[in-house]
C-alpha cells in the first residue's frame, strides 16, 4: 500500500476536532511533495506510541473520543507502532478513495462528521501550506491523522455492516428484533485489506429495500439542494371538494414539487377553488402514500403532513435506512412481517406478498410518560401510573393457534380500566361474558367491595368466556414472546376503517384472521379448513368432495341446534401447526413500495426521534 505524510500546523482545525464537526471541500487537490530528506521513521513510530500512552499523552483526540482506542493500541503495538498509512511519500490514492467514501456516507443517513472527513481533508491541506513555509514535521499531529484514519474506518465499516446504533440500549424495554450476528473476529480486515475501496464498496448493502431508500434519500438531497418547499397555512377546520380556500395555489406548488401532482397541471391564474378533478386526485394520491384517510378533504392532519419539512423527510429516510442495516429480510422463504406504522401485516413467500391486511396495534403511551411514571414509583398510587401499551418490535415463530380463545384479563387492564366500568355499571361483567375468580374457585362479583379496590390491586383473576362477543375474537395466533403479545380476531372491526389504527391494548389485532387460519394449516396433513370452520360454529363450504361434504353439512346441522340451546359454550382447541413460520414485527415510517413509490407514515411512538437525536 502506498502511503501518505501528513503534516498539521494550523491550531483552527485542531480546536475545531475538540468542538464539534466542520464543514468540507470536495475538491481537494493531489499533493505530490516528498519528504524523503526530513521524514524520520522512527520520530513517528515514538510519537505514535505516546498516542497510546493516556499518561503521557497530551492530545485529548484519540484517548477521550475515539470509539476503537483500545483495540487500535493493541493492533498497533502488534506493528511496533508502524503507520498504515503515513510515510515520507505524501500520495496514496487509497487516502482518497477513503474520503470519497467517508464524504458519501451521507447517502447512506449517515453523518460523515463521524469518520473525520472534514478534518483528515484539512490535514492534507496544511501539509501543503505548511512545507512551503519550513520544512519541520510535527510528528504528534502526523499520529492523530494516521489514527483518525484508522478508527474512522473501524467506524464505518461497524456502522455499514450492522448500524450505527444498537437498538437494544437504545429501546431496551421493547426491542427483541432480530439482528445481524456481530463478528468480532473481523473488525481489523478494512485496515489488513490490500485494495480498501474494493474492501468499502462490498460492504454496501445490495439488497432492494435499502437501495430503493438510498435512491429516495439523494432525491431528497435534490429538493432540498433546490429550495424544498414552503409551508402551508390553513384557516378553516377542513376544505372539501368544491370550497374557496386562499391556499389552494400553494397547495398545487407544494404537490408539484414531490412530484405528486405533474407540472403540467399549473397554469398561470391564481387558484383559489378546489374544484379540479386532477389536484383532488394528486391530494388523494398524497394522502394514500403517507398513511393519511384518503378522502381527498384537506384536514389539519394533511396539512400537518405537506408541512414536513425536506430536512425533516432526509433525516426520515435515514432512520429507516439504520432499520435496514439491523436485519435483512429473506428473500426465499416464507414469513410474516407486521409494520407497526403502517398498520399493516404481509405475509410472504420468497419475497413476494400471498396475503395482507390491516392490523390494529397498541396505542402510544401517555405524554410526560417518564415524568409521570417517576412520580407513580414515589407514590405508589395506581391511579397515578401512566399507560405505556405500546407494541414491542419483535422476532419469533407463530407455533399454533387457538380457536374460540378465552380472555384472561391481564392485570393493568383490570386494575385501570374493568374495576371503574363494573362501579358505573354493576352488570357490565355479566354482560359481556366476564367470570371472576379467586384461584379456581368462581367469585360472585356482587360479594365484592368494589370501590375499596379502586385504588388497590384487585386479588382476583377475570376472565371472558369464548364466543362472539370475546375481546379476542374467535381466533388467537401463538408465537413465544417476554411481552405476552398476540395476533387475535376481533369483534371490534369498525377500527380497521381508520386510518391511524393505534387504539389496542399492546397486541395487535387482524382483519383477516380466518384467511391467515386457512394459509397456515394447507400443509397440515389430517386437519383441513372446514374442520376450523366448524369448530367455531361456521357452515362447511368446501363441496369438492360430495360424500365428504354431505357428512359434514349432517354433522354441522347438529351443532347449530346445539348452538340454539340455552346455556351453550363454544370450546377452545388449540391447533398446532405442522411448521412454525417466522414472524417479524417491525417498526419502518418510510419505506419504496413494490410500484417504486416512497411511503411515508407517521412515528406513532416516536422511535424515528429518538433514532434521530442519538444518530444526529
Amino acid at each position: 500500500m502506498k502511503t501518505v505524510l501528513f503534516v498539521f500546523v494550523l491550531l483552527p482545525v485542531l480546536l475545531g476536532l475538540l468542538i464539534g464537526c466542520g464543514g468540507e471541500d470536495d475538491n481537494r487537490s493531489k499533493i505530490e511533495i516528498l519528504f524523503s530528506d526530513k521524514y524520520s521513521p522512527d520520530d513517528f513510530k515514538q510519537a505514535l506510541e505516546i498516542r497510546f500512552d493516556t499518561e503521557k499523552d497530551t492530545s485529548l483526540i484519540c484517548y477521550k473520543s475515539f470509539k476503537y482506542f483500545n483495540e487500535l493500541k493493541d493492533f498497533y503495538s502488534k506493528r511496533n507502532f508502524s503507520p498504515l498509512w503515513i510515510s515520507e511519500n505524501l500520495k496514496n490514492s487509497d487516502i482518497d478513495s477513503v474520503l470519497n467514501y467517508f464524504r458519501n456516507s451521507v447517502f447512506h443517513g449517515l453523518d460523515s462528521c463521524y469518520y473525520y472527513s472534514a478534518y483528515i481533508s484539512n490535514y492534507l491541506d496544511s501539509v501543503r501550506i505548511h512545507f512551503e513555509k519550513d520544512s519541520v514535521i510535527d510528528y504528534q499531529y502526523l499520529a492523530n491523522a494516521e489514527l483518525m484514519i484508522s478508527n474512522g474506518l473501524l467506524e464505518y465499516v461497524q456502522d455499514m455492516k450492522y448500524g450505527r446504533i444498537d437498538p437494544v440500549k437504545v429501546f431496551p424495554t421493547h426491542h427483541t428484533m432480530k439482528m445481524k450476528d456481530r463478528d468480532s473476529t473481523d473488525l481489523f480486515n478494512v485496515l489488513e485489506s490490500k485494495f480498501v475501496y474494493v474492501f468499502l464498496k462490498g460492504l454496501e448493502p445490495k439488497y432492494q429495500r435499502y437501495t430503493d431508500l438510498q435512491k429516495s434519500l439523494r432525491h431528497y438531497f435534490d429538493l432540498r439542494e433546490k429550495g424544498g418547499w414552503d409551508s402551508l397555512f390553513i384557516t378553516a377546520e377542513k376544505i372539501e371538494f368544491g370550497d374557496t380556500a386562499s391556499f389552494i395555489d400553494n397547495l398545487a406548488r407544494r404537490l408539484m414539487v414531490t412530484g405528486d401532482l405533474d407540472k403540467s397541471f399549473y397554469k398561470d391564474t391564481v387558484l383559489s377553488r378546489y374544484d379540479d378533478s386532477t389536484l383532488f386526485k394528486a391530494v388523494v394520491r398524497y394522502q394514500k402514500i403517507n398513511g393519511l384517510l384518503d378522502d381527498g378533504v384537506i384536514g389539519k392532519n394533511t396539512i400537518n403532513d405537506l408541512n414536513v419539512s425536506v430536512h425533516d423527510r432526509i433525516k426520515q429516510i435515514s432512520a429507516n435506512l439504520e432499520r435496514c442495516r439491523w436485519f435483512e429480510y429473506p428473500d426465499t422463504g416464507r414469513y410474516i412481517m407486521v409494520n407497526l406504522p403502517d398498520f399493516m401485516f404481509y405475509l410472504k413467500e420468497d419475497g413476494k406478498t400471498v396475503l395482507s391486511m390491516k392490523i390494529c396495534c397498541g396505542q402510544q403511551r401517555e405524554s410526560n410518560f417518564d415524568k409521570k411514571m417517576q412520580n407513580y414509583l414515589r407514590t405508589k398510587k395506581k391511579s397515578h401510573k401512566p399507560n405505556n401499551h405500546e407494541t414491542p418490535t419483535m422476532h419469533s415463530k407463530i407455533s399454533h393457534f387457538i380457536l374460540n380463545p378465552d380472555w384472561q384479563v391481564p392485570a393493568n387492564i383490570t386494575d385501570n380500566e374493568i374495576i371503574y366500568k363494573v362501579l358505573k355499571d354493576s352488570f357490565y361483567l355479566e354482560e359481556n361474558g366476564y367470570k371472576i375468580y379467586k384461584g379456581d374457585s368462581l367469585i360472585d362479583p356482587l360479594t365484592i367491595n368494589w370501590k375499596y379496590y379502586a385504588d388497590k390491586r384487585l386479588p382476583y383473576k377475570i376472565k371472558q368466556d369464548p364466543g362472539d362477543g370475546n375481546s379476542l375474537g374467535r381466533i388467537k395466533f401463538m408465537f413465544n414472546n417476554k411481552f405476552s403479545i398476540y395476533l387475535h380476531d376481533t369483534p371490534n372491526k369498525a377500527a380497521f376503517q381508520r386510518a391511524y389504527r393505534a387504539v389496542s391494548h399492546g397486541c395487535m389485532r387482524i382483519q383477516k384472521p380466518m384467511e391467515l387460519a386457512e394459509y397456515l394449516i394447507k400443509d397440515h396433513k389430517h386437519l383441513e379448513f372446514d374442520d376450523i370452520r366448524m369448530d367455531l360454529g361456521l357452515r362447511p363450504i368446501d363441496d369438492e368432495d360430495k360424500q365428504k361434504f354431505k357428512k359434514r353439512l349432517e354433522k354441522f346441522k347438529e351443532k347449530e341446534k346445539e348452538m340454539k340451546e340455552p346455556g351453550f359454550k363454544f370450546k377452545s382447541k388449540t391447533i398446532y401447526l405442522e411448521k412454525s413460520i417466522p414472524l417479524y414485527v417491525d417498526y419502518f415510517t418510510a419505506w419504496v413500495d413494490s410500484t417504486g413509490t416512497l411511503q411515508f407514515r407517521q412515528d406513532i411512538y416516536e422511535r424515528d426521534k429518538v433514532m434521530i437525536k442519538k444518530m444526529w
